[in-house]
């Protein structure tokens, strides 16, 4: 939990409206020969991409209607679900100048309108692009829901075929006032339409300071992914360290209860599931199950684990090191299952945090033994009135634990 609870690494220069960059960016396009499709070029600059949109939720009722949570906030995983095709829409851009891959600013009254509209405006493109990962998600203020929101991002790094996308989230209190509340950051993989292969993305023309910090922050961020996929728990066992605090968990757990001033449950028995038979409404361009919606369960299913472990109403920190393993198909099974992982902080105090774990599996109904993880969520959560903490039982759940540690 502690790369996840981590403070955001902001812009140097510090978050700036830019009046009048839509528009610019609008006319550069719509006055060239882009609009036909794709054109080969070497190189891109990062302000080539840069895409942003208005989610009216403070001035249009139907948009409040959408986003209104039960409890009155803003619904965080209808966010990050329109998040992840914004961020789609900024890759497309970037690898095939294609003008029409603007998602719509509102959210469609129905599924199926938005499948059809995609559907529409990317069925002449060359590429095949995906969300790969999700390396952070990060609340950095409150969202209100009386205030517009405004979303903007570009693409920051680049590989032979990836593209990370840096996505940001302000309201808008005034003309002249934004308030950036939320911070991402997407990777994205482009294939060939006809082969499926990887296929070679623009590279990045830095032309400005900050453009070669972010690709330096990418750069890192990349470099982190690989080493703790290296790293990682299905690959190496614990560390001396690691099997000795698993030793002295183990101990504790034989002290008398009547000695604890909180309570503490099995990793095991915070488990909350919840299965869905994929629909067409929830299709990408690619007819296949679309990623935001993937990730917009995975945020609910945590935040109900969670909730139903602490006793109190989690508040979302950050979620991150999403990977996309396998594509979800119309008509199979998904099952999500999430569990409290690790706890940091003294219960009941300020900077007590939980981390859930979601894991996502798909299976077709009539192919027994086709299950195959597609997904696998980590989402950080502060609850400063929880007396709750968890500890392994088995060697599985201590598996767990420790790789919520070291996120």
């Amino acid at each position: 939990a502690r790369r996840l609870s981590g403070s955001a690494r902001l812009w140097k220069q510090g978050y700036k409206p830019v009046r009048g960059r839509t528009n610019q960016y609008w006319k550069s396009y719509s006055s060239s020969s882009l609009l036909g499709g794709s054109m080969e070029r070497t190189s891109k600059k990062p302000s080539e991409s840069f895409l942003t949109r208005v989610i009216p939720i403070g001035t249009d009722s139907n948009q409040k209607e959408a986003y209104i949570s039960s409890r009155g906030g803003v619904r965080l995983g209808l966010l990050f679900e329109y998040l992840d095709g914004f961020a789609g829409s900024i890759s497309y851009i970037h690898s095939e100048d294609y003008l029409g891959a603007i998602l719509p600013t509102q959210i469609m009254s129905q599924a199926a309108d938005r499948s059809n509209e995609m559907n529409k405006v990317f069925k002449d493109k060359k590429l095949t692009i995906v969300t790969a990962a999700v390396d952070s998600i990060k609340l950095l203020a409150p969202i209100k829901l009386e205030h517009d929101l405004v979303c903007s991002g570009r693409v920051t790094h680049v590989g032979r075929s990836s593209m990370e996308v840096k996505v940001e989230v302000s309201s808008i209190l005034s003309p002249e006032k934004h308030e950036k509340n939320l911070e991402a950051y997407f990777v994205l993989v482009a294939r060939d339409k006809k082969t499926g292969k990887a296929a070679s993305v623009p590279a990045l023309d830095l032309e400005t300071a900050e453009d070669k910090l972010m690709w330096e922050e990418g750069e890192s961020r990349s470099e982190f992914r690989k080493r703790t996929k290296d790293a990682s728990l299905y690959v190496k066992p614990p560390t001396r360290l690691e099997s000795e605090l698993l030793h002295k968990l183990f101990l504790q757990s034989h002290e008398a209860k009547a000695n604890r001033e909180y309570s503490v449950a099995a990793v095991h028995s915070t488990t909350k599931e919840k299965i869905h038979w994929t629909n067409p409404q929830n299709r990408n361009i690619h007819n296949k199950i679309y990623g935001g919606w993937l990730i917009r369960q995975g945020f609910e299913l945590a935040f109900v684990t969670c909730g139903t472990f602490s006793h109190v109403i989690p508040s979302f920190l950050c979620m991150g090191d999403i990977h996309f393993l396998n594509p979800v198909s119309i008509g199979t099974i998904l099952s999500l299952e999430g569990k409290v992982v690790y706890t940091e902080g003294e219960p009941g105090q300020e900077g007590r945090k939980v981390l859930v774990r979601v894991s996502a599996k798909v299976a077709e109904i009539l192919k027994p033994g086709s299950e195959v993880t597609t997904n696998v969520f980590w989402i950080l959560f502060d609850c400063p009135e929880s007396r709750q903490t968890v500890e392994p039982q088995s060697y599985q759940d201590a598996m767990l634990y420790l790789e919520g540690r070291r996120k």
